[in-house]
């Protein structure tokens, strides 16, 4: 492509053509193919460049889109763009066009490296506080208000609990236990000596739940990999979490989804 094409294109990109030079332009587009495909070519990049006509990505609402837009008007993007805008300027008086084109590029080829960097760069490990945090709140446990008897005590239990009084509640779920099998019961305690990092006490207890015969016993496999979690003891917590998902046993499918984000 000739040094003139490149003038001419860039006076039709801006709107600087006189009559006569629009006609020849309109027609070299309309009949040359090769020309037509610069003209497409220098717009797409004359707009990448201008904060004016950012449009290269439609749909405000794409995830992508907002990403893209954002690491665009960053600062780093910013101060690419203000070097290009003015080298453009010190040059546009002397129709060094060619140069402003190279500068172009070299641009363009910088936005384009740090959208990489920015999408490609390896995410921080999720904490294992957090995730234990997150799951721990998200399990839901059964009330332990029944009509049966002793459901006063039980009922002052769970009040404590859920005010985070675990050490009044512990000793009302021990008493409890001496009393008969309840795996709620069980749950409710394990997670109080948890909570108060007594953590060989807490897997005494799940273990006994998994060593029992009740119906809820293999609930204490989750809540013993969430304790080896709050322990850091991650390569423990990720063989418990294969095993549940593995069986398919209470909570596999949350299972699946936190060893997925375990390192």
């Amino acid at each position: 492509m000739k040094l003139e094409d490149d003038i001419l294109i860039e006076k039709y990109l801006r709107g600087t053509l006189s009559k006569d030079e629009l006609s020849v332009i309109s027609e070299r587009i309309k009949n040359d193919d090769d020309f037509k495909k610069k003209v497409a070519f220098e717009k797409q990049l004359f707009e990448t460049l201008n904060d004016d006509d950012w449009s290269f990505m439609e749909g405000e609402e794409a995830p992508e889109a907002t990403l893209y837009e954002k690491i665009y008007k960053s600062d780093a993007v910013k101060k690419v763009k203000e070097t290009i805008q003015q080298e453009n300027q010190k040059y546009q008086n002397r129709k060094r066009t060619l140069f402003k084109r190279k500068f172009f590029y070299m641009g363009a080829a910088v936005i384009a490296l740090l959208i990489s960097i920015y999408l490609f760069s390896p995410k921080p490990p999720y904490s294992s506080e957090k995730l234990y945090t997150q799951y721990i709140e998200s399990t839901d446990l059964p009330s332990l208000v029944t009509r049966e008897q002793g459901e006063n005590v039980l009922a002052k239990g769970q009040s404590f609990f859920e005010a985070k009084a675990y050490e009044k509640a512990i000793p009302i779920f021990k008493n409890r236990l001496e009393l008969d099998n309840n795996a709620t019961v069980y749950l409710y305690l394990g997670i109080s000596q948890m909570e108060l990092n007594r953590f060989s006490e807490a897997e005494k207890t799940f273990n006994s739940l998994i060593n029992s015969n009740l119906l809820d016993a293999p609930k204490g496999k989750w809540y013993k990999a969430l304790l080896y979690l709050k322990m850091k003891k991650i390569k423990k917590s990720k063989l418990l979490l294969e095993e549940i998902i593995t069986t398919k046993s209470y909570n596999f499918q949350q299972a699946q989804e936190l060893l997925e984000k375990l390192p």
